[in-house]
C-alpha cells in the first residue's frame, strides 16, 4: 500500500471517529508495514472513548483552555496522555515494526504552532506540544541510523469541523488572524500537502524538523 492509499484511509477512520487533529499521523504506517495498531489497547480504548464524544466535548478535552490557576492535576495528566503520551506509545510500536522488518521511511507527527508560542490560559497545551517537539526529535536521532526519519508539522488553527466550532465567531478569531501574515487559518489540506511533503522522498535529508504550516505567525 502506498502513503498516498494508507493517508486516505487514515482520514476516513478520522472521520468516522472523529479523531482530533492531535493525533500522530504516524498511524498511517499501519498500511505500509501491516501491522494492525488499532489492536493496541491504549489507542483502541482511545477510538472508543472518542467516539462517544460530541465534537465540542472532544475540543474541550485535547486543546484544555484554563487560567494556570486553574490547572489541576487531571487536566495535565489527561493533555499529556493525548498529545504525549499515545504518541509515545504508538511511535513504539511502529519503529520497533520498522527496525524488526528493516523498512526504511517516515514518520510525522502532528504538533502545533503553540510548541514555539506562549499562548493565554494554554500552560498545559502549550507545554505538552513542545514536548511532543523534543520527543521527535530524539526519535530522529535514535532512529536515525535505521534509515527512519521523524519530524512535525506545527499548524496554526486549522479549518477541521472542530476548529470551526472553536474559531467561528469573528470577535474571537479577529486577533488571532490579525498575527497571521497571510491574514487567515489553514485549511486541512495545507496540513495534509505538508505531512505528505515529510513523508516522501522530497525531503529525504529532512529529520528532527519543525514544519511551520502558520501562515507566518511565529515571525510575526
Amino acid at each position: 500500500m502506498s502513503p498516498w492509499a494508507s493517508l486516505g484511509n487514515f482520514i476516513s477512520t478520522a472521520e468516522r471517529v472523529r479523531l482530533p487533529d492531535d493525533c500522530t499521523i504516524g498511524y498511517i504506517i499501519e498500511g505500509l508495514l501491516e501491522v494492525k495498531l488499532l489492536h493496541s489497547p491504549l489507542f483502541h480504548s482511545h477510538l472508543e472513548n472518542l467516539q462517544r464524544l460530541q465534537g465540542e466535548s472532544v475540543l474541550q478535552q485535547l486543546v484544555l483552555k484554563f487560567p494556570l490557576s486553574f490547572v489541576s492535576t487531571k487536566v495535565t495528566l489527561r493533555s499529556l496522555d493525548v498529545n504525549f503520551g499515545a504518541v509515545l506509545h504508538v511511535s513504539q510500536i511502529v519503529a520497533r515494526q520498522m527496525i524488526a522488518q528493516g523498512v526504511p521511511g517516515a514518520i510525522v507527527n502532528v504538533s502545533s504552532q503553540a510548541s514555539q508560542r506562549a499562548l493565554r490560559d494554554h500552560a498545559v497545551y502549550c507545554s505538552t506540544k513542545s514536548a511532543l517537539d523534543m520527543l521527535s526529535k530524539v526519535m530522529a536521532m535514535e532512529l536515525g541510523p535505521h534509515k527512519i526519519r521523524v519530524n512535525t508539522v506545527n499548524p496554526t488553527v486549522v479549518m477541521t469541523d472542530m476548529g470551526r466550532i472553536n474559531w467561528s465567531d469573528p470577535q474571537k478569531s479577529a486577533a488571532m488572524i490579525n498575527r497571521i501574515p497571510l491574514g487567515k487559518f489553514a485549511e486541512v489540506d495545507d496540513v495534509v500537502n505538508s505531512i505528505l511533503f515529510l513523508l516522501s522522498d522530497k525531503s529525504a535529508m529532512t529529520t528532527g524538523s519543525s514544519l511551520m504550516v502558520d501562515g507566518g505567525f511565529l515571525v510575526s
